[in-house]
């Protein structure tokens, strides 16, 4: 049971790595089960197949990775519209049932500011015209429709029968979408320490082992490049008649 504990922390990213390990207790290694990945056109599908106030929400998870503490605890003020930038500066906990506003990150590396693509830019702007209109820079950019911070309830109600109605494999969850954009930066050839920067990770091995994924393309394109290696400058097999 300690175990399982711990296991849950380190993959709800509360903690590097596990301090009851099996190769230190002599137990059997748990495999953690294959996560889902997306591709850009699955992203906009699940964000389609949900409600319209929740759009940029799965798009910003699921394209920058954020955490969903700071996801929802996201203020208009830390988006710089001008710039394309966002700032991750506090987060939203939850315990028994209880939320709050914590004006500080889970880690110091997790206190970050990065670069937005525009289009998400436009998605936030939208979000803010149409469901959250007069808001100061210190209100948050979600909320739920009767205006309270949203819980993880939202994972039942909203996000899975999102899943389902998109056709998405069962098992994706709304954390599993930070997977999701680690893998795409990994498509991209972003390098390691934009990824850690990006996802606000202390630890490096934390963004590539733990959240990283090759897709088959990449695969794919490795296999490639060493057969063009391995055949490209093939000696020449022509048989010589004389000395």
């Amino acid at each position: 049971m300690l175990r399982s504990i711990f296991a849950a922390a380190v993959d709800s990213d509360l903690l590097t790595r596990s301090p009851v390990r099996p190769r230190s207790l002599g137990l059997h290694v748990v495999r953690r089960p294959a996560r889902p990945t997306l591709t850009p056109d699955e992203v906009r599908r699940l964000a389609d197949a949900g409600p319209a106030r929740y759009r940029a929400l799965v798009l910003l998870a699921g394209t920058v990775g954020l955490r969903w503490g700071e996801c929802v605890g996201l203020r208009v003020a830390d988006v710089d519209f001008l710039r394309r930038r966002i700032r991750v500066e506090q987060t939203v906990e939850e315990i028994s049932g209880h939320v709050r506003v914590v004006a500080a990150t889970k880690s110091e590396a997790g206190k970050r500011s990065f670069a937005l693509p525009e289009f998400l830019v436009d998605e936030l702007a939208a979000h803010l015209a149409t469901h959250r209109q007069g808001v100061a820079p210190d209100d948050l950019v979600f909320l739920g429709p009767k205006g309270g911070i949203l819980r993880r309830t939202f994972e039942a109600r909203v996000f899975k029968p999102a899943v389902d109605a998109a056709g998405l494999p069962e098992n994706l969850t709304f954390h599993g979408l930070r997977h999701v954009a680690t893998t795409l930066m990994i498509a991209n050839n972003e390098h390691q320490k934009v990824i850690q920067h990006r996802l606000g990770h202390a630890d490096p091995a934390m963004s590539l082992g733990v959240y990283g994924h090759v897709p088959d393309t990449l695969d794919q394109e490795a296999a490639g490049r060493l057969h063009w290696l391995f055949t490209a400058a093939e000696p020449s097999t022509t048989v010589r008649s004389g000395p």
